[in-house]
């Protein structure tokens, strides 16, 4: 999918999309290693092209192409649909800058555990260990964000759901098209599975409802840096083996985490979802919150999908370096 073709500032168009690099801060190094792509951030060119509009944190805004480019390597997709005015785009994207919409809490902590739960790469339990903290201090995060009522009336996204969400709003015709989401068993379905089969265990660790999560005030006192980099080693010794395929075994403990991080994950984008997060019938347990989330196709794009998986975006090429 690479484009070598130069692109000028001034040849942009409104809501070209635009992906950015990855830094070399750890949590971008390993969302760049998990999703085998150069590309961490995506944003799209605003009415002036000099001009971006993005959801970083704390919330939605508009920047200096050039100053956010400054670094980094952008790649210019646009949409295949030449007849269409993209103004649409744009004011769905003005509507959430103007409302200052908020980037989701511990924004990359959170990006990477969503791609860990729909990866391919098997995750041996000594990795999913080091996830614990890392997963238990995004849910801390979260519901301290939503208890102090940081986003009512509003709708907390990542970079690339911003992206996806203005496209989508703007009108059917313009909602992109991300190939094969939802077609492969994930870790987010196996840890489902785990759950179904494991009910007298798990009954009593898994949360009913939010409020029954517990957060503990050193969840959020973790060795991030740290514990990012010996996750990246981990990682990277999994993909440089070339290995692919489910994960063999569970550990109970992660499961517990990632029922949790649905959770919150849940509530954070429909805060009036039904609270009770398990349900058990006379076959097996079955948490709500994964279910809710599973094919929610928003929830589960990233920046690498535009340039990847997107059927109706079209790589321009690399914009002019600054």
């Amino acid at each position: 999918m690479c484009n070598s073709n130069i692109v000028k500032i001034s040849e942009l168009k409104k809501g070209d999309v635009l992906l950015f690099s990855h830094t070399d801060e750890w949590h971008s190094k390993l969302i760049s290693l998990l999703t085998n792509s150069p590309i961490s951030h995506a944003s799209m060119s605003y009415y002036n092209c000099t001009e971006i509009v993005e959801e970083v944190p704390p919330c939605a805004s508009v920047n200096s192409l050039i100053e956010s480019a400054k670094g980094r390597q952008v790649t210019v997709m646009r949409f295949d649909r030449n007849d269409l005015d993209m103004v649409p785009v744009l004011k769905i994207a003005e509507k959430y800058y103007n409302n200052k919409e908020p980037y989701v809490p511990k924004d990359s902590l959170y990006m990477m555990i969503v791609y860990i739960l729909i990866t391919k790469i098997p995750l041996p339990v000594i990795l999913q260990k080091l996830l614990i903290p890392i997963i238990r201090c995004v849910v801390a995060s979260i519901i301290k964000y939503i208890d102090e009522k940081n986003f009512e009336g509003k709708h907390p996204m990542i970079c690339s759901q911003f992206v996806y969400r203005c496209y989508e709003e703007a009108g059917d015709e313009y909602k992109l098209i991300i190939d094969g989401f939802g077609k492969e068993e994930t870790i987010l379905s196996q840890v489902q599975e785990y759950i179904n089969k494991n009910t007298s265990s798990l009954e009593n660790k898994l949360a009913t409802n939010i409020n029954a999560i517990d957060v503990k005030e050193e969840d959020l006192l973790i060795e991030e840096e740290v514990i990012l980099k010996k996750i990246y080693e981990a990682l990277e010794k999994q993909v440089d083996s070339n290995s692919i395929g489910l994960t063999q075994e569970l550990d109970e403990e992660f499961v517990v985490a990632i029922h949790e991080f649905c959770a919150v994950m849940l509530h954070l984008h429909n805060p009036k979802s039904n609270e009770i997060l398990l349900n058990k019938t006379e076959k097996a347990l079955n948490s709500v919150a994964i279910d809710s989330i599973m094919d929610v196709e928003e929830y589960f794009v990233f920046p690498c999908d535009f340039l990847n998986k997107c059927t109706n975006l079209i790589n321009i090429g690399i914009l002019e370096n600054q």
